[in-house]
């Protein structure tokens, strides 16, 4: 099975190659953020590595956070800058998400503030027990009401899977 932090680091240094990105003022000053998860069924392994996204894990109703590293794709190609890989053995009933900063920085028409990853968890912590088509319309309407008539300003998803 391919490491996920290893497509990481191939992807950024494809990516830094063809954007030319030297390290001088003149590059680019952006990154693509991005999380990857690989699952073997029969291991029961799944293994993440992120580029500033992070993946939640839920089990036994308790949230668990694995951190992304704090670089994006494309922005640099140093050998210090290798990516973390996480391996995590998964029982029955864990359910995972991967989301996008755009959630997190979608900002509230009533507030002007940032909806914050610390919602989404307190979210996500309860909504588990419900249906995966369930979670998907509460997290919909609830990211549509903090909204209100504010522009989305990013590229929104998130990905659940549950492990059941």
């Amino acid at each position: 099975m391919q490491k996920p932090s290893d497509i990481l680091e191939h992807l950024n240094m494809e990516v830094a190659l063809s954007l030319h990105q030297q390290g001088d003022k003149t590059e680019i000053n952006d990154g693509m953020d991005i999380a990857i998860v690989c699952y073997d069924r029969v291991s029961r392994i799944l293994s993440y590595s992120g580029a500033f996204n992070p993946m939640y894990l839920i089990r036994n109703d308790k949230l668990r956070e694995f951190k992304a590293d704090r670089f994006p794709i494309g922005r640099q190609t140093a050998a210090d800058k290798k990516f973390t890989n996480h391996e995590i053995e998964i029982l029955k009933g864990d359910i995972i998400y991967i989301f996008s900063d755009g959630i997190a920085d979608q900002l509230g028409a009533e507030s002007g503030k940032k909806f914050k990853s610390s919602r989404i968890k307190e979210l996500l912590l309860s909504i588990q027990h419900l249906p995966m088509n369930e979670q998907k319309k509460f997290m919909e309407e609830r990211l549509a009401e903090w909204m209100g008539n504010m522009e989305q300003i990013d590229d929104i998803y998130l990905l659940a899977v549950d492990f059941n």
